[in-house]
């Protein structure tokens, strides 16, 4: 389990991220100029039950650390 970053609590996982009217896929960058060319997994959320904060984060990245650090060299 995830704990929040904000107030400490165990917070709830398992969820995930939808669009009601129509599938898209959501792009994370940490370059504003460069999008990855390759996708790192399925987002997965968790919730905290206290305060409400929300964690978007993938839950197995170590299997994309190669394609991570590869896009970070190309910066």
């Amino acid at each position: 389990m995830r704990e929040c970053l904000r107030c400490g609590a165990q917070m709830v996982d398992g969820g995930c991220l939808f669009d009601t009217v129509e599938a898209r896929q959501i792009a994370v960058s940490i370059n504003r100029r460069k999008l990855m060319r390759s996708s790192v997994g399925n987002p997965t959320v968790a919730v905290c039950p206290r305060c409400g904060e929300v964690s978007v984060y993938i839950p197995d990245v170590e299997k994309y650390r190669d394609k991570i650090d590869k896009f970070r060299g190309d910066l």
